[in-house]
């Protein structure tokens, strides 16, 4: 059920124009300025972990230079090994990237950081925010071992919302998954906490 799920979901997302990709990258730019507004508040700046698009995924390359330029630490996620949680390596615009696993670029090197707020590119999703993803597995053992959990914020479209992704014991649902939909205030404020960025 799953394959099929994958396979209908990544046409209509590769089908997506671009006045629904510009809106959800305005809710993440949304969301990246509520976590750096809570800062001026006397918290450390969050560490952010954004994602390299591919197959059709919305392209947050511009949110991850603005929060950067805006005081934020920005990480990619990084395969180490199969059925092993993924790292996250500090980003800036003169990193060093080079292909990792299915070719998605990675960090070649710098320090490994702990994020506070993870977006993760959907595949599919449930209202009861439970994400289809790749089918490798890599974000909820992530999520699964890391503690504090970060905030895990899904990213995709509403065309690719389903009456159910048929959720399994070790599928995790997202905090927020944000579409191009207008960001409901309270669960914005919810995921914009975070408890710091510490150096892992």
């Amino acid at each position: 059920m799953r394959r099929e799920l994958r396979a209908r979901c990544r046409a209509l997302r590769g089908a997506v124009g671009e006045a629904p990709r510009e809106s959800v990258v305005a809710n993440v730019d949304r969301i990246v300025d509520a976590a750096l507004h809570a800062g001026q508040r006397g918290r450390a700046a969050p560490c952010i972990a954004f994602y390299s698009m591919i197959q059709g995924e919305v392209d947050l390359s511009a949110s991850m230079r603005r929060a950067v330029a805006a005081g934020a630490t920005a990480a990619l996620p990084v395969v180490v090994a199969k059925d092993q949680p993924l790292v996250f390596r500090a980003w800036t615009p003169a990193t060093r990237m080079e292909p990792g696993v299915w070719g998605i670029p990675v960090p070649s090197d710098g320090p490994e950081v702990d994020p506070d707020l993870l977006f993760i590119p959907v595949v599919g999703f449930d209202d009861a925010d439970f994400r289809l993803g790749n089918g490798g597995g890599f974000y909820d053992r992530t999520l699964a071992v890391r503690s504090p959990r970060p905030r895990a914020i899904g990213i995709g479209f509403e065309c690719l919302r389903l009456p159910t992704i048929g959720p399994q014991a070790h599928d995790l649902p997202m905090d927020l998954v944000v579409t191009e939909r207008e960001l409901d205030a309270r669960k914005l404020a919810a995921v914009s906490a975070w408890r710091g960025c510490q150096n892992g």
